[in-house]
């Protein structure tokens, strides 16, 4: 495939998918069977409820805390900090009964996947700077990802069915101490093109958060990058609800979802490359064509989504969307967002994604089952991506770089891991 001559020509794309690869799958295996592992210990819905929403608070909002700091620290050190955090924290959820020490371990475990997420970005924005193409990353990391997510769910509900489940945890504590290897090595060995680079020479505390969210340019981004989420929660939510529950085709939804992340892991790469050649790098067109290729995809569903040759094309323009957007944006957020203060930049963006996907599914949800027709909701939804490919075709001419900003900062966790670095010396 075309992805695979890329990562044996570059070692850092490889390191990078690898990575990736690795930490996902444990990730994705959590999420998807959380609530099952806690069922399992006795927990009632209630303190179920309260368990998953700390733990999704964890790793998706305590980057905006962390950021800031993790932008004095290396990038790999700061995904060697949190694999090892992530590691922990399963090893301790694997022998812990009670429920507040569940919740400790868990909260543990969201900090480090949350620190992990934002280095690993931090490291593949750095890896690419040089490169032409720096959607070709991008996409292979989505490639990784679709791979692992492919892995990890039967993978955890097969082990969970065989009463496993300490077993599992273990095993995704094990997953996360194999980049903490990885990266300690090559990081005495001096083995890592982007080794020990800060991210940023300044700032302390929220400074940095208002010179972002006072800018223009990136807070049209951001309205972007909600916009485009938007329109993937529905792929997830109502969609799913669409023909899992309203058509009561369960059976249909699967094979919906196996048919797309087949070809996104087959044509990823290939799109990605062609389209770079097209535009000339301009990540922006890419943007508008998934909204339009969106836009197309709820029409096919208004239509019909039961016959054959409607379900090839909805998956067809579903892959598309999805193949088209996904490293535009990361690249278009690199344009804008610039090269310093990436951890924290980063995190903005990762909020606004979240926000955009819970958008996009729960009042997704909320108006599709106020619709008596259930169909009627599609079309509203494609003439709202029609708009949504309107403004972002309009809007990306108004939109620049951020300016940089200039402080002063030290980080005794840089100190630190500098001195781990010059005991080879």
């Amino acid at each position: 495939m075309e992805y695979l001559k890329s990562l044996l020509t570059k070692k850092n794309y490889f390191l990078i998918f690898m990575h990736y690869f690795i930490s996902q799958i444990p990730f994705i295996g959590i999420v998807s069977t959380l609530a099952i592992i806690l069922t399992k210990r006795n927990l009632d819905p209630s303190q179920i409820a309260i368990v998953i929403f700390l733990f999704t608070s964890s790793y998706r909002a305590l980057k905006v805390i962390i950021a800031p700091y993790l932008d004095q620290l290396a990038a790999e050190k700061g995904i060697v900090i949190g694999c090892l955090f992530a590691a922990f924290g399963f090893l301790s959820f694997a022998i812990s009964d009670n429920y507040y020490l569940i919740i400790l371990s868990l909260l543990l475990t969201g900090l480090g996947i949350s620190i992990n997420s934002i280095s690993s970005k931090v490291f593949t924005i750095e890896s690419s700077e040089k490169a032409d193409n720096k959607s070709e990353i991008f996409s292979i990391i989505i490639t990784s990802v679709n791979i692992a997510g492919a892995i990890a769910q039967p993978f955890a509900l097969n082990m969970l069915d065989r009463n496993y489940e300490k077993t599992i945890l273990v095993s995704y504590a094990i997953f996360y101490i194999i980049p903490i290897i990885i990266f300690c090595y090559l990081f005495k060995k001096k083995d890592i093109s982007v080794s020990s680079k800060k991210t940023a020479p300044l700032s302390t505390g929220f400074h940095t958060y208002l010179h972002f969210l006072k800018n223009k340019s990136f807070l049209l981004f951001v309205l972007i990058n909600i916009l485009i989420w938007s329109l993937y929660g529905q792929l997830y939510n109502a969609f799913s609800l669409h023909i899992g529950v309203k058509l009561n085709n369960k059976m249909l939804l699967g094979n919906y979802y196996v048919a797309m992340s087949v070809l996104i892991i087959a044509f990823q790469l290939i799109i990605t490359n062609l389209t770079h050649k097209i535009d000339k790098g301009d990540p922006t067109k890419n943007l508008y064509r998934s909204a339009i290729a969106f836009a197309i995809s709820f029409i096919l569903i208004y239509f019909n989504s039961i016959n054959i040759l409607f379900v090839i094309a909805i998956i067809i323009t579903f892959s598309l969307a999805e193949i088209l957007f996904g490293p535009s944006l990361e690249v278009f957020a690199i344009q804008v967002c610039g090269h310093e203060n990436r951890n924290v930049w980063i995190s903005l963006v990762t909020i606004s994604t979240a926000l955009g996907e819970s958008l996009g599914g729960g009042l997704g949800i909320k108006i599709y089952s106020l619709f008596g027709n259930y169909n009627t909701y599609w079309l509203y939804v494609a003439i709202y991506s029609f708009l949504v490919a309107l403004f972002i075709f309009c809007v990306r001419y108004f939109i620049g770089s951020v300016p940089s900003i200039q402080t002063k900062n030290n980080n005794p966790l840089e100190l630190a891991f500098d001195k781990i670095g010059n005991k080879e010396n």
